[in-house]
């Protein structure tokens, strides 16, 4: 599989690389080609699986930004497109192990990620859901990976976890 990186619609008129890509798959060089779509920008491929020049859509799709299932996961299924879903984990936010006080070592891309009163807003958030649904936060990673894989849109799922002990406490 081929897959362009930050996708947006805008790019869909333009270019020869629609020819190019069918060339490649004529030739047996590709058999797939999909996209990612740009940071929380779900809706800029819609236009896209609805052409049916693309085999999968590379998205990210979590507890805190459910956008995608409002119109691209309906398309996408709606047309036999094959979703990937990354960022599952919104680096770690859904864990729990986050509060207001959070630092992160120098270098460390969540620096970056968590600046401001992110983590601040992210231990809200995770409160907020845990009370919800009435579950622990040691609970939240697992829920939220069932929450995405749960869509029967989604074919795959990046988690996207930083430690291993996340990743440890995934689902199977």
């Amino acid at each position: 599989m081929v897959q362009f990186q930050v996708w947006s619609d805008e790019r869909g008129g333009r270019g020869e690389w629609l020819e190019t890509v069918e060339d490649l798959k004529r030739e047996g060089k590709i058999r797939l080609f999909g996209v990612s779509v740009n940071d929380h920008e779900p809706d800029n491929a819609v236009r896209l699986v609805r052409s049916g020049t693309v085999g999968t859509v590379q998205v990210i799709y979590n507890i805190f930004d459910q956008a995608p299932a409002e119109n691209l996961l309906p398309a996408c299924a709606e047309h036999g497109v094959g979703v990937i879903v990354r960022v599952a984990l919104d680096e770690s936010g859904p864990t729990g192990q986050f509060t207001a006080g959070s630092a992160f070592p120098e270098g460390d891309f969540r620096n970056r990620y968590f600046r401001d009163d992110r983590p601040a807003q992210v231990e809200r958030r995770v409160a907020a859901i845990s009370a919800d649904l009435g579950i622990d936060t040691d609970d939240m990673t697992k829920t939220a990976l069932r929450l995405v894989l749960g869509h029967p849109a989604v074919s795959s799922v990046i988690p996207g976890s930083a430690t291993s002990a996340t990743s440890s406490a995934t689902p199977p």
